[in-house]
């Protein structure tokens, strides 16, 4: 999975380098939110503009968004804001899966001093705070391994799925059902019963990619209308 700091190169400028990372933060929050249509083209110029920066930090951020495959990239033609697509976002927890998995049956018997936190119980209608405390909970799981790039691969697995997630916990039932297998999945942790566990994870694991071909159509359809509105997010 691609790693923005590695990649950023070390004899940048300190300033480029911040224009670089706030530059590519600020366009792919827009694409994954679907704020920038698809099939958009993504002219360096324009963008430059509208950010305020050189052409260089935002060539080198849509570059980084397409080893990503948030954009792509037409041969002779540019860049491209692209739909989400059912078969990449699969691949997104598929994997994510596979390290969560590997990590619980690996380190299980640390995770009692993780101290897993339950939300408070007025705060769970609240579909937003309730996908920020999920993307805790996988962090701190990633963070178990004490391995750098499998917590950079769940953190960059949250922010590719962040929407899906949202929309997911906005459909009718479907907050108090994910709490509720939560805070199970969370106790099991803390108990060290990694077999629980794990077919808690696999159970919402598999319900997820059950729903998200409607998921991801949902997504696209909050797409922004192709005109020229969508420039004016882009500041």
């Amino acid at each position: 999975m691609f790693n923005l700091d590695a990649n950023l190169a070390d004899d940048h400028p300190g300033n480029d380098r911040f224009k670089t990372v706030q530059t590519y933060r600020r366009l792919k929050d827009l694409l994954l939110f679907q704020k920038i249509p698809p099939r958009i083209k993504l002219d360096i110029g324009l963008l430059a503009g509208r950010l305020n920066v050189s052409k260089t930090p935002v060539r080198e951020a849509l570059i980084m968004l397409a080893e990503e495959r948030i954009i792509q990239v037409l041969p002779g033609s540019g860049y491209f804001s692209k739909a989400l697509r059912v078969t990449e976002i699969a691949e997104e927890y598929e994997v994510a899966f596979a390290v969560l998995k590997h990590i619980i049956a690996a380190h299980i018997d640390d995770f009692p001093k993780a101290g897993f936190i339950a939300m408070d119980a007025d705060r769970v209608h609240d579909a937003l705070a309730y996908v920020s405390f999920i993307e805790t909970i996988l962090e701190t799981i990633a963070a178990m391994s004490g391995n750098g790039l499998a917590l950079k691969m769940i953190r960059s697995f949250n922010s590719r799925t962040t929407f899906i997630r949202q929309l997911d916990l906005q459909q009718a039932g479907r907050l108090r059902q994910t709490a509720d297998a939560m805070d199970e999945f969370t106790r099991c942790l803390s108990q060290a019963n990694g077999e629980a566990a794990l077919g808690i994870l696999q159970r919402l694991h598999r319900e997820k990619l059950e729903r998200l071909r409607d998921l991801i159509a949902e997504a696209n359809r909050h797409a922004a209308p192709a005109t020229g509105q969508w420039q004016d997010l882009v500041h």
